[in-house]
């Protein structure tokens, strides 16, 4: 990989881990927070797929985030 792509993937990381995903939840007391921090896994992951794989399209976007999705319906499911 060449320097100045590392740096960008170095510079993307540290803004998806700087990123407060869910805060709202979190600041909400319905929401239990081991529940919250799945979803946020979910979305970690989801960070991390997009920027291993680059989808170079909106099919394999759509993709990516379709399963995503799915996750959060399972977990939906088994809290409900």
């Amino acid at each position: 990989m060449p320097a100045n792509e590392a740096g960008a993937v170095a510079d993307t990381k540290q803004q998806v881990a700087r990123h407060a995903f869910l805060r709202q939840m979190y600041d909400d007391s319905y929401f239990p927070d081991h529940v919250v921090d799945q979803g946020k896994a979910i979305l970690l992951r989801l960070c991390e797929q997009v920027e291993a794989e680059q989808p170079s399209d909106l099919e394999s976007m759509n993709a990516l985030t379709r399963a995503a999705a799915e996750e959060f319906n399972l977990r939906d499911r088994e809290v409900s």
